[in-house]
């Protein structure tokens, strides 16, 4: 169990390196050393990922699946877990969702371990970026055991998904 600390956007569009930085991090400082839990920063922008690390995140949460320049450097140096998640691909808009996500995964696993970051540390979350039609979340759920193919943990974060769904 982790407590994942991130910034959503009130539009589509990322949240700036600089109000993470700012806004962030001394959050997941505050968290980690108040509670003791264990903590994830979610972010997509290097610098975050290590000045998070730094505050006492253990893990990062990539709503981007380590794609922004740098990413898969930051987190092969840092050598700490890394949830990949997808960020909203055409995943929905086909019949198959699921071979969609999992054609996407294959990439960007092989492009983790080409860089250095230890498959211990991969962990995968299919469910489809915000907003999602239900339909297609749907399918996902019903099929999420097409993912152990991938030997790799799951990341299923119902909760934060649901109201961001899209009928």
């Amino acid at each position: 169990d982790f407590l994942e600390i991130g910034m959503r956007p009130a539009s589509e569009t990322m949240v700036s390196e600089r109000v993470e930085l700012e806004k962030l991090v001394p959050v997941v400082r505050a968290v980690a050393d108040e509670t003791g839990a264990l903590v994830a920063i979610c972010t997509s922008y290097p610098s975050v990922m290590k000045a998070g690390n730094d505050a006492g995140a253990c893990m990062i949460v990539d709503p981007n699946a380590l794609r922004v320049s740098g990413a898969l450097q930051m987190v092969a140096k840092l050598d700490i877990p890394v949830i990949l998640c997808d960020p909203g691909n055409d995943s929905e808009v086909t019949d198959d969702p699921v071979s969609v996500l999992q054609e996407f995964f294959y990439e960007r696993v092989d492009a983790c371990l080409k860089a250095g970051i230890s498959r211990k540390r991969l962990i995968i979350d299919p469910m489809m970026g915000n907003p999602t039609r239900v339909d297609a979340a749907l399918k996902m759920l019903g099929r999420i055991h097409t993912f152990k193919s991938f030997a790799l943990p799951l990341s299923v974060a119902i909760p934060k998904a649901l109201p961001y769904m899209q009928l």
